[in-house]
C-alpha cells in the first residue's frame, strides 16, 4: 500500500510466503530485532533458519531477535510466512537493522550470485608453449564479482609443458564469494581512506570500485561492503598478451590509472605480470599489493612431500599450524593441513636490492613453479589448504601525486 505496508488479501486457508531480501554489511551489533504486524502469527526465517519470537494476540504483533551472524555478511534471504485469514491483512516489517544496511526487494543484477555462475567472458593468449586462459571482466557477467580481488588479469586455466599450474575456474563458479578464485589473481590489501573518512562516505579499493564506509572498524579485506560504484576496465588483447587499464577520478584525495599487463615471453615458458600505476589524486598512495597464487603444480593438490625451496635463508616469523619442516632454504610439507594453514617467512636481501624468488614442486607431478619479481617484498605468506598451495609476495607500493611506479611479477613453469 501506499504506507509500504504488504497487503495479503483474505484467504480460507493455506499460508502466504513472502520473500525479500537483505544486504548486511560488517557490524558489531549483537542482535537485530524484527517486529511483524499481522493478524495471526507469522514465522520468519533468514537463510532457511527459523527465528524464535512470540506472538502478541492482543496487539497483533509477532517480535523476533536474531544474532547478526545469522544473518550473513553480503546478500541474504528473509522469509515472512503468513497464515490466511477471512480478512485483508496488512504486513508491516519494521526493523532496528541499522541505516548501512539495506533490505531489498529484488537482488539487482549486479549482484545476483546465481547470475552467470556457470559462464563468463574470456579470451586465450598463447606464445605456442604457455596457454592461458584470462576472463574478461565484466560488472554484470564476469567470473569475479567480488569485493576483494582485481576483476582484472584473473586467469582461470593455464598450462604448459603439457601440464598445469593453477586452480582452474570451477562450473558452476561462486562469482561473489570473496576467496573463491584462481589462478595468480592480485589484490590491494588495505582500502584508500576508509580509515579517514566518515561512516557513510565513499572509499575506494584499487581494481575493484567505490564502496560506502560502515562504522565498523576497520576495514575487512574479507568482508562485502555495499558498492556505490564498480570501477570499469579496459581491455587490449593480442595473441601473446592481454593489457587491461582502469582510470579512477579522485574521491576524498585518492584517485589513479592503473595498467596491467599479462605478457607470454616468446618462447619460452613464462608468464610476466606488469603494473604501472599513476597517482593522479593531491594524497600519496601507500599499499601492499599481492598475487594470491592459487597454485596446483601439475594439476595435483598439496601432498606429503611438497616443496618450497626459497633463493634466501629463510626464516618462520608465523605459523599458525605445524605441517611441515623447514631445512635449510627448502620447507617440506608433512601434512595436508584441514582445513587450511598460514606461514610467513623473512630472510631476503634488504631493500633496494632484494629479491625474494621460490620454486614449488609436487612429488605427484614433474611439473615446478617459479616465482619472482623485481621489487623487495614486505612480506612473503605461504596459505596451505586440502585444494591448494598459495605462496604470495606482498610489495609495498607508495606512489606520490603526480608519481608513476611500476612493478612486476614473474612465473617460470618448469619441468624436474
Amino acid at each position: 500500500d501506499k504506507s509500504g505496508n504488504i497487503v495479503v488479501p483474505a484467504a480460507d486457508s493455506g499460508i502466504t510466503f513472502l520473500m525479500t531480501h537483505v544486504f548486511k554489511v560488517p557490524t558489531y551489533q549483537g542482535q537485530i530485532s524484527f517486529f511483524i504486524h499481522s493478524a495471526a502469527s507469522t514465522e520468519f526465517y533468514t537463510n532457511g533458519k527459523k527465528l524464535g519470537g512470540r506472538y502478541d494476540p492482543d496487539k497483533q504483533l509477532f517480535s523476533g531477535k536474531a544474532w547478526s551472524y545469522e544473518l550473513k555478511n553480503g546478500v541474504g534471504r528473509l522469509l515472512v510466512a503468513v497464515p490466511s485469514s477471512d480478512k485483508p491483512q496488512t504486513l508491516g516489517i519494521r526493523t532496528d537493522l541499522m541505516k548501512e544496511n539495506r533490505i531489498l526487494a529484488e537482488i539487482p543484477e549486479s549482484m545476483d550470485p546465481t547470475f552467470h555462475a556457470g559462464s563468463w567472458p574470456s579470451v586465450e593468449i598463447t606464445n605456442g608453449i604457455v596457454t592461458a586462459s584470462v576472463a574478461l571482466p565484466d560488472n554484470n557477467t564476469g567470473y569475479y564479482r567480488g569485493n576483494r580481488f582485481e576483476r582484472g588479469g584473473i586467469i582461470t586455466d593455464l598450462s604448459a609443458n603439457g601440464m598445469t599450474y593453477f586452480l582452474t575456474a570451477p562450473k558452476p563458479h561462486q562469482p561473489f564469494e570473496s576467496g573463491k578464485c584462481c589462478g595468480p589473481c592480485e589484490e590491494w590489501f588495505d582500502a584508500l581512506g576508509y580509515d579517514e573518512f566518515k561512516p557513510g562516505d565513499p572509499y575506494l579499493k584499487i581494481g575493484v570500485g567505490l564502496y560506502e564506509r560502515t562504522t565498523h572498524p576497520p576495514h575487512c579485506w574479507y568482508y562485502p561492503y555495499w558498492p556505490l560504484k564498480m570501477f570499469e576496465w579496459k581491455t587490449e588483447t593480442a595473441k601473446d598478451r592481454i593489457t587491461f587499464s582502469q582510470e579512477v577520478e579522485p574521491v576524498g584525495g585518492y584517485g589513479y590509472r592503473y595498467v596491467k599487463r599479462l605478457i607470454l615471453v616468446p618462447n619460452e615458458p613464462v608468464l610476466l605480470i606488469e603494473h604501472e600505476l599513476t597517482n593522479t589524486g593531491t594524497k600519496i598512495i601507500d599499499r601492499t599489493q599481492y598475487a594470491h597464487n592459487f597454485t596446483a603444480v601439475g594439476g595435483k593438490s598439496p601432498s606429503d612431500g611438497t616443496q618450497l625451496t626459497f633463493d634466501f635463508d629463510p626464516n618462520m616469523t608465523k605459523e599458525t599450524k605445524k605441517v611441515g619442516t623447514l631445512t635449510g632454504k627448502t620447507f617440506t610439507l608433512e601434512t595436508t593441513p584441514d582445513p587450511n594453514a598460514l606461514m610467513q617467512f623473512v630472510g631476503w636481501p634488504a631493500a633496494p636490492n632484494g629479491r625474494a624468488a621460490v620454486t614449488i614442486q609436487n612429488p605427484a607431478s614433474s611439473a615446478a613453479l617459479r616465482i619472482e619479481g623485481d621489487m623487495t617484498p614486505v612480506e612473503m605468506t605461504v596459505f596451505i589448504d586440502p585444494r591448494q598451495l598459495s605462496c604470495e609476495p606482498f610489495y609495498r607500493i607508495v606512489a606520490e601525486p603526480g608519481k608513476t611506479v611500476t612493478w612486476t611479477r614473474k612465473y617460470s613453469f618448469l619441468k624436474k
